[in-house]
């Protein structure tokens, strides 16, 4: 077997209105097609052919350390332009192999980060 990269990431949201209101107006995020599934969701594009699926489940709770992280070129400019934007953001953390990230959460409480490699 080969794997050859991540194709998409799916997140479960309690209320899926707030939660592509968050992905649309704070990420800037695409909407894309979505086949009817037989469940409410809305998909994303995240650029390279990688998608960001979000999955309606009210009930839903985030499992502590889990997330993902967006790669940014601009960790502190794009860290800037969230928090004029209202949300809460952690400061930028350097890592000991020279990237530095921080972390925010969605609607639902889903941790996301933002990363910019060293170079």
């Amino acid at each position: 077997m080969e794997l050859l990269g991540v194709h998409h990431i799916s997140l479960n949201v309690q209320e899926l209105e707030s939660a592509v209101d968050f992905y649309v107006r704070q990420l800037e995020l695409a909407p894309i097609e979505r086949p009817d599934l037989g469940f409410r969701g809305a998909w994303f594009a995240l650029g390279d052919g990688r998608e960001l699926h979000l999955v309606e489940a009210p009930d839903a709770h985030p499992a502590r350390g889990q997330h993902f992280a967006f790669r940014v070129a601009d960790i502190a400019g794009a860290r800037e332009q969230l928090m004029n934007r209202g949300v809460r953001i952690s400061p930028i953390n350097k890592l000991p192999n020279g990237s530095q990230q921080c972390f925010f959460l969605d609607p639902s409480k889903n941790l996301l980060e933002l990363n910019q490699p060293e170079g």
